[in-house]
């Protein structure tokens, strides 16, 4: 019963907010008819049937000497249609108003009761006047005033502050609702957990009984058994309760056989002291083993272990490797543009040097000593040639007048070198063959006071790795490029 009301009253509130107007204020309608005259209506928007509302009507000259044969304004009610005559009157009539005049009336007009549902009231305007000092001219217009209804919009807003009233109750009816359904929500569910709960208890008992049958099974199985046993033995009793008078008369012989039996009976006995030697032995080493796989599942399980530790460690080598793949890769086509600069260097020293021997040859040739030829010109001093195993920076480092001092450093197992642009050094071919280096490998540049020592890196990481001591200072690992140049 409850939930029909709540549905009527939704139902009744969503009618009165679809049948509702959209606004309610005071009506007012102008119009202006080239720039001479302004007509203005002052209307309600609504009326209820049966009762009366005040029209104004203004009439307002915008310029001078308008002359006015007449003005007449009609209200006319409209319904079932039909039209009745409200209000027929002249406002003016054989006048002439000035700029800025007004005619400012004040009707009364009263709706009839019994009509049609929502009819209309409609004013009309007749106005004949001068424009311009010429002939009358008449001027017809229609305006919709009012529409009439059984209730104002005052009366509709009241029944729809009711039914928003009811609806803030209904929601609150509502909410209370869904309260209670979120309350018998979590008793469901507390049951249904019991319910989960008495299932498991259920399956767990019916496990048990299962495991009780199965005993039960067996236990059948071993009586039924040992009753075919107790059978065969009580077979066994009547056969042997038959013989015994036999075996009596046999006691003699079988007295004779008694040391024969009793010999077999101590090698059966020491048997049996073997046979619980060995079971013991065997169950010993049963133990040991059990021991030796509980050892083994350890050091498989730190094995385990290991292998993720090394897994972790081979992935970090790779990215180092990747790392220094690129760091080789970008010395390679630095070398690269090295070795260009170096050719361009060259050439532009054996360039300058012909320029000068030109310039010296032309100057002898100019100012020549009396008694004396003209010197020759000087040989301009060519390239040297790359060597097979070393950069062009060599060659361009290794100037003549040198030969003697680089003679006795070889002998000494040291070379002077020149650093090149990108600080670059060039290690000899010799140094390289002697050292067993190849094209790639890595070298570590390291700083001792005043003085820079190179030696391979496979060296110190094994040095590093003889003394446990990981060292964490400046060190830098170059590539050998093309040439075996060393960027610093």
């Amino acid at each position: 019963m409850k939930k029909t009301q709540l549905m009527l009253a939704f139902f009744t509130a969503v009618l009165l907010l679809t049948i509702l107007p959209t606004g309610y204020a005071q009506g007012f309608s102008s119009m202006l008819d080239d720039s001479i005259l302004k007509f203005s209506l002052s209307y309600p928007a609504e009326v209820r049937i049966g009762s009366c509302f005040q029209l104004v009507f203004e009439v307002t000259a915008l310029k001078d000497n308008v002359g006015i044969d007449e003005i007449r304004l009609t209200v006319i009610f409209v319904h079932d249609s039909t039209s009745t005559t409200l209000l027929d009157k002249v406002i003016a009539s054989d006048t002439t108003l000035k700029k800025d005049k007004d005619i400012f009336s004040i009707f009364s007009i009263c709706v009839p009761r019994r009509v049609a549902a929502d009819p209309s009231i409609f004013a009309v305007l007749f106005a004949n006047y001068t424009r311009d000092g010429g002939d009358y001219k008449p001027l017809t217009n229609r305006w919709l005033l009012a529409i009439a209804r059984e209730k104002t919009y005052d009366q509709l807003a009241a029944e729809l502050d009711n039914a928003r009233r009811t609806i803030r109750d209904l929601r609150i009816t509502v909410a209370e609702l869904r309260d209670e359904i979120d309350r018998l929500r979590r008793e469901i569910h507390r049951l249904e957990n019991m319910l989960e709960d008495a299932r498991l208890e259920i399956a767990r008992l019916e496990g048990e009984l299962s495991n009780a049958d199965d005993r039960y099974q067996q236990l059948k199985q071993d009586y039924e058994k040992l009753s075919g046993e107790y059978e065969e033995l009580s077979l066994l009793y009547a056969e042997t309760t038959a013989e015994l008078k036999a075996l009596q008369e046999s006691y003699d012989r079988l007295s004779g056989e008694k040391d024969a039996l009793a010999r077999d009976y101590d090698n059966l006995l020491r048997d049996y002291r073997s046979l619980t030697e060995d079971y013991a032995a065997l169950q010993a080493s049963y133990n040991l083993l059990k021991e030796t796989y509980d050892n083994l599942s350890k050091r498989h399980e730190s094995a385990v272990k290991q292998i993720g530790q090394l897994q972790s460690q081979l992935d970090d080598a790779k990215q180092e490797y990747r790392m220094l793949l690129m760091n080789y890769e970008s010395l390679n086509r630095e070398n690269a543009l090295t070795r260009s600069i170096a050719f361009m260097q060259a050439f532009v020293l054996v360039a300058v040097a012909a320029i000068v021997s030109a310039a010296y040859y032309l100057r002898r040739r100019r100012t020549p000593e009396a008694g004396q030829q003209p010197p020759q010109p000087a040989e301009a001093p060519k390239p040297p040639a790359t060597p097979p195993s070393t950069s062009v920076d060599q060659a361009q480092a290794e100037q003549p007048g040198q030969d003697q001092p680089q003679q006795q450093q070889e002998e000494s197992g040291k070379r002077v070198q020149r650093m090149l642009s990108g600080r670059r050094v060039t290690v000899p071919s010799d140094f390289v063959s002697r050292l067993g280096l190849r094209e790639g490998d890595q070298l570590l540049v390291e700083v001792k006071e005043d003085y820079v020592v190179i030696r391979p890196f496979h060296e110190t990481r094994q040095r590093q790795q003889e003394s446990g001591a990981r060292e964490d200072g400046d060190e830098a690992s170059n590539t050998l490029g093309p040439g075996h140049g060393l960027a610093s």
